[in-house]
């Protein structure tokens, strides 16, 4: 990660981020992908939504991730994997 010791990029539990929907999420439970991670996480509030649809959402992780909120690095963009098939990419918000 490109950043000093005094500005570490924030790790965290929850997450707001704008996802472009492949497909429309059959669960709330999803698996994230963010620069080499890989962690679990729930779909907070989403109402329903459309393959081609972009939508802001809320998501609690399993565990705590690295993330940089509107950075153009791995670590501000997002792959949303449902039964190990993508259905959404975005970014951190």
């Amino acid at each position: 990660v490109g950043s000093s010791p005094e500005e570490l990029p924030p790790v965290s539990q929850q997450l707001c981020a704008e996802l472009l929907w492949f497909v429309p999420p059959t669960s709330r439970r999803v698996t994230i992908e963010c620069g080499t991670a890989h962690v679990g996480g729930a779909l907070v509030g989403l109402s329903e939504v459309q393959a081609g649809q972009i939508v802001r959402v809320e998501i609690s992780l399993e565990s705590p991730l690295v993330l940089e909120p509107s950075a153009k690095t791995a670590l501000g963009k997002l792959v949303v994997k449902s039964e190990g098939r993508i259905i959404g990419i975005g970014s951190v918000r």
